[in-house]
């Protein structure tokens, strides 16, 4: 059971991963700017630099093996990478959005959709 779990998080992971680039590409594409790639690669870099220095200072360790799901981090646990990168990718989606939104209920939504 515990191998199918990490299998489905490995998929989710990838998914999330091609969906934002999908979107990103519709974005340059469609508004003509490269704004949206910079800008996420901006915040993609600060949110890996800024887990890899949040576990280096904070250190907290990983539970024991028999609790884990493969495969075995062997980084500290905390701060989660995969919050971060997650809350700083719909936060610039979301912001990118409300740039070129002009209708109200589509910028709540965006923003509703981000949260």
């Amino acid at each position: 059971m515990r191998s199918a779990l990490a299998s489905e998080l490995a998929r989710s992971a990838q998914a999330n991963t091609i969906i934002t680039a999908v979107i990103v590409t519709i974005m340059v594409i469609r508004w003509r700017s490269r704004t949206p790639l910079v800008l996420m690669a901006i915040g993609a870099s600060g949110s890996l630099l800024m887990t890899v220095v949040g576990k280096q200072l904070v250190g907290r360790a990983r539970p024991p093996l028999e609790y884990a799901v493969p495969p075995y981090e062997t980084s500290p646990s905390f701060p989660s990478g995969h919050t971060l990168n997650s809350t700083v990718i719909a936060s610039l989606v979301a912001y990118l959005l409300l740039l070129h939104l002009t209708s109200l209920i589509a910028r709540i939504l965006s923003i509703v959709l981000a949260v």
